[in-house]
């Protein structure tokens, strides 16, 4: 794996002009799924990611900030554009997407109270449709920022009983 990282992290660093949002998050994905060290390449990752965080869809946010967190490599820039522009597509969110992307922040240790009370506000109005492992993942990533939002915990709570 160690050959193929290394010419994935150079590729990226000389070509990252031409890779688009979606192959990034693809990569970054790969590379936490084989759980090798990969510093490298997910360095060249984040800071082609920073450059084009903008064109970047809901899941495609997610999906990165969740692979840098199962990877265990916290890149505060990157973390930081990725939570304005979650903030920014908040609406466009699924329940899904929004679960993993509080869980990898809260994994990292990152505590963005603006986007977290955004993701929060959004929560409760979806917090029907989550499925019990979405539950789980809020309610940890929240208590583990400590970020504090009765409402969704209220929510969380609730429909958690109603799924038992």
């Amino acid at each position: 794996y160690e050959a193929l990282v290394k010419a994935i992290a150079c590729q990226i660093s000389r070509t990252k002009d031409r890779f688009k949002t979606l192959e990034l998050c693809n990569a970054a994905w790969g590379i936490a799924k084989m759980q090798q060290q990969a510093d490298e390449a997910m360095e060249a990752i984040a800071c082609t990611v920073v450059v084009k965080v903008q064109d970047m869809n809901p899941q495609d946010l997610s999906r990165t900030a969740w692979s840098f967190a199962t990877a265990r490599i916290k890149h505060d820039k990157l973390m930081d554009e990725l939570s304005w522009e979650v903030m920014a597509k908040i609406d466009d969110f699924g329940n899904q997407d929004l679960s993993n992307t509080s869980w990898a922040f809260a994994k990292l240790g990152v505590a963005n109270a603006m986007m977290m009370g955004a993701i929060g506000k959004k929560m409760v109005t979806m917090v029907r449709d989550l499925i019990p492992q979405d539950l789980a993942n809020t309610a940890w990533a929240f208590a583990t920022l400590a970020a504090r939002d009765a409402a969704l915990f209220r929510a969380l709570a609730r429909e958690a009983a109603a799924k038992l």
